[in-house]
């Protein structure tokens, strides 16, 4: 990744700097921001806006930027600024909170010597004006209006504390404001599974591991995270998985008809994402009939990344079958079905599962396979597979912005902060 800034530095609040004024820069291959002459004063500004964008050495690059804020202090700050203890703050807050509500109380605290400690709190504004109140003595922050997190997820702004006998000296705080969709619906199967479910499901003793039994659906009317169903699914006897996000339930253990006289049960539940989920859940059983056995797999399901480009012949993964009852026997592998076509995999004599072209995401992002193991005495068993083939996407920061608090008086070449992203794709 390359660290890159663009060569003007503004305040936030419109307030007018010198010509010319470029006080940052960041080192383009470890990310670190340094001065690069002076800062100015606090007659410039309290607070520097900056950007910092990371790029790849991809052809074309992609990028992503991050905003960075600097907060000045006065350089007597031992004696007469107030400090916070922390440089930024994180709240989420519910969507629908009232006017009024409380969000967060900010705490500073002055250390001059023989002075009355007073500290007054206002609001120093950034991205959204008048969103919010602070009780000058008290520090309490509260809302001012009703959110649109619709057009508004996020909003930072900036507590300033101010030594209110002395109201040159002051510091500021970020408080970053995350809107959370509000919850208010309950995941619900929908009338074709619950009829689908109603009679146990007849299967055979001899299905075998990862046997697709049937698929459960459930929809929650809430938006966003809140309305993001995944499935889980318990069983006493610990024969049966789900795929969390499809809802297909298929055979984790062997199945016996001599155990629990044939009838197995379980339990799915459909829970929605939100910071406090609800949840629903559907009672179902199995009954297991007596049948000859088929070879079963090591795994219950494979499943291998491989990125786009990637040459002809790269392995992905090796499938071994056995016998149901650990029976000496030898297998013949095949590709049972693949989705798409052309299918992008092969799979040898021996089990191994390999590229067979030169994969593309933008042809196929992934494939879905079924895997095929045959006995000397015919039976068959298969085994489901997934390959995803992966892009490239771009830099990607580990938090939604920086923020740092420096000396007005700060040498040239002293390390303010260290920017860091991942690159997504890491041969770039």
């Amino acid at each position: 990744v390359v660290y890159s800034m663009p060569s003007s530095a503004s305040s936030p609040t419109g307030d007018a700097l010198p010509a010319g004024i470029q006080p940052f820069t960041v080192d383009p291959g470890t990310g670190v921001v340094t001065t690069t002459g002076p800062v100015g004063s606090l007659d410039w500004t309290p607070l520097y806006a900056l950007t910092v964008i990371a790029s790849d050495k991809g052809t074309p690059p992609r990028r992503s930027a991050i905003a960075v804020y600097i907060l000045m202090v006065n350089s007597n700050t031992t004696v007469n600024t107030p400090a916070f203890n922390s440089v930024a703050v994180d709240v989420s807050l519910d969507e629908l909170i009232a006017p009024a509500s409380f969000v967060y109380r900010a705490v500073a605290t002055l250390a001059a010597p023989n002075s009355v400690n007073r500290i007054a709190y206002s609001i120093y504004n950034y991205s959204l004006f008048n969103a919010f109140s602070v009780d000058s003595d008290q520090g309490t922050v509260t809302t001012n209006i009703a959110f649109d997190r619709a057009s508004t997820p996020t909003i930072t702004t900036f507590i300033q504390a101010t030594n209110y006998y002395h109201p040159e000296y002051f510091s500021l705080q970020m408080l970053r404001v995350t809107l959370l969709n509000t919850n208010t619906h309950t995941p619900r199967f929908t009338l074709s599974t619950v009829t689908n479910f109603t009679t146990p499901i007849e299967v055979s003793e001899s299905a075998v591991i990862n046997t697709l039994l049937g698929t459960v659906a459930a929809t929650d009317a809430d938006a966003g995270r809140n309305g993001q169903v995944l499935y889980s699914l318990t069983s006493p006897s610990g024969a049966f998985f789900i795929d969390s996000v499809t809802g297909a339930i298929r055979i984790a253990a062997r199945l016996r008809s001599d155990l629990y006289s044939g009838l197995y049960t379980a339990t799915v539940t459909a829970t929605d994402q939100a910071t406090t989920p609800r949840s629903s859940s559907l009672p179902i059983s199995f009954h297991v009939s007596n049948s000859q056995p088929a070879p079963i797999f090591d795994s219950v399901f494979y499943t291998a990344d491989v990125s786009e480009g990637a040459a002809m012949n790269t392995p992905l993964f090796n499938i071994t079958a056995h016998d149901f009852f650990n029976d000496p026997k030898n297998f013949t592998y095949s590709i049972s079905s693949c989705s798409p076509q052309p299918c992008g995999v092969v799979l040898s004599s021996t089990g191994a599962v390999t590229t067979a072209i030169i994969l593309q995401a933008r042809t196929a992002a992934s494939y879905q396979l079924i895997l095929a193991a045959v006995d000397g005495e015919g039976n068959i068993g298969t085994v489901g597979a997934a390959l995803r083939v992966l892009t490239v996407g771009p830099p990607r920061f580990p938090q939604p912005a920086y923020a740092a608090v420096i000396n007005e008086s700060i040498a040239t070449g002293t390390v303010v902060l260290t920017i860091h992203a991942d690159a997504v794709d890491k041969t770039l």
